[in-house]
This record gives structure tokens, sequence and C-alpha cells, in this order.
């Protein structure tokens, strides 16, 4: 008899699939499948390798985008609405029983949920796996400014000029509307491969509307402090 491991890879793959139960439709956290990458010849050795392909509720996880204080950001295809791609941002597992945790990243996903702005990426859904929150973004194919200006260095005075006056029509537009964003930076500010090229705003974790009442400690101050205006810093008061 063949052991199973050696079977091909239809069957291998129908086999894992059956034993894991796993369904597109289903909401399951984590799943993970491995599917045989390429098997040995015969006689060979048989050597296998295997990718991980990895499931957050109904979404297809294909590469880790990056990770902030609140959440990790992936790249990911939605299984129920025609294989979409998006840019998904779960809770991290040190937050899952957190109230405040939970609290912050609800309010990011509402703070956004209001607008529709074409600076600002948009939220397609949101909602709750397993006690860990997670917000599924449109995904932005481009590159942050802080990689752009470290690939490129120094950018034309056109280019920066055009990024510019999007960044401050974005802002205005959050001002207008009662929010401060707080966490303003090159690394949250995505450069689409558009030509011309489009910015877009991510990250509204430490977003906070005027109207607000403030979620963080007394004298705490939230921000990347590189990118902090020095009198924040040395007041000490709440940001």
């Amino acid at each position: 008899m063949v052991p199973r491991m050696y079977l091909p890879f239809r069957d291998y793959s129908g086999i894992l699939r059956a034993e894991l139960g796993y369904r597109p439709d289903a909401l399951c956290i984590r799943r993970i499948v491995l599917l045989p990458r390429s098997y040995g010849q015969e006689g060979a050795g048989r050597h296998f390798f295997f990718r991980r392909v990895r499931y957050i509720g109904h979404f297809k996880v294909l590469d880790n985008l990056g990770s902030g204080g609140m959440g990790v950001v992936y790249k990911a295809e939605d299984q129920l609405n025609s294989g979409r791609i998006v840019a998904l941002k779960v809770l991290k597992k040190e937050h899952f029983d957190s109230d405040s945790g939970k609290r912050r990243f609800q309010l990011e996903g509402s703070i956004v949920d209001q607008f529709d702005h074409p600076g600002i990426v948009r939220n397609l859904e949101r909602g709750e796996i397993d006690g860990s929150l997670y917000i599924a973004m449109e995904y932005v194919d481009g590159v942050p400014l802080n990689e752009l200006l470290r690939v490129k260095g120094p950018l034309p005075v056109a280019l920066a000029v055009h990024l510019m006056k999007q960044i401050l029509d974005v802002l205005g537009h959050l001002h207008e509307k009662g929010v401060l964003h707080r966490d303003l930076k090159p690394e949250n500010l995505m450069i689409s491969r558009e030509n011309p090229p489009r910015v877009k705003l991510l990250d509204f974790g430490l977003a906070l509307r005027e109207t607000q009442t403030r979620l963080t400690q007394s004298g705490m101050v939230m921000g990347t402090l590189h990118f902090l205006p020095p009198e924040r810093i040395l007041s000490g008061e709440s940001t």
C-alpha cells in the first residue's frame, strides 16, 4: 500500500482538506492548510516541500504587510466576495482580553467608516472571529513614503509638491470632520503605483474625534517619538 504522504498532489490535497474540514464559507480563525509545493522524483529520496496556507475567517492570507501597536496587517483574499484582494488588519493576540484594546480597535474602524475620500483607505468589512477583531480594508498597490524615500532619495520638486498637496487635502478633510489622526508619518502614507501617483492615509489607530473622551491614561503620550512635537513630549500632557 502506498503511504499517504506519497499520494499524487490532487489526492493528497483532497485528503488534507477533508481531514481539516476547511470550507471557504466557514469562519475558522487561523486555520493552517499544508499543500505540497513539489515532491521528489521516483528514487530521488522523495523530498517534500510545503507552503503554509493560512485562513482567518473567510480570508485567505497571502502575505504579511506589517505590524503596528494594535494589529497585524495582511494581504488577503476574500473567499466570499469573488476573491477580492484586501488589506486585513487583525487585533494582536495580547489585546484579545483587553477591553481598552478592543475599544480602541473598534474606534479606529468606526472613524474610518465615516469617510469617503480618495486619500483615505476605505473599510470594506469589520467583524469579530473567535475573540479577535478584524478590519478588511481596500488594498492599495503601492509603497509607503518612507520606503520610497529610502530607495529613491530626495524626490523631484514637482512630485513632492504633487504628493504634499494630496496630504494637506486629506488632513484638511479630517479636520473639517473633527478628527485628528495623531500619527502622521511617512510609514502611514501609502504612495500608489498609478501615474500620477495617489497618496492614501493609513492607520487610524490613534485617531481621535474632537468630541470623544480620550482612551489614554493621564500623562501618557501616544504617537511615534520621532514625529511628535517637542512641546508635547516636554509638557507631559496626554495625547
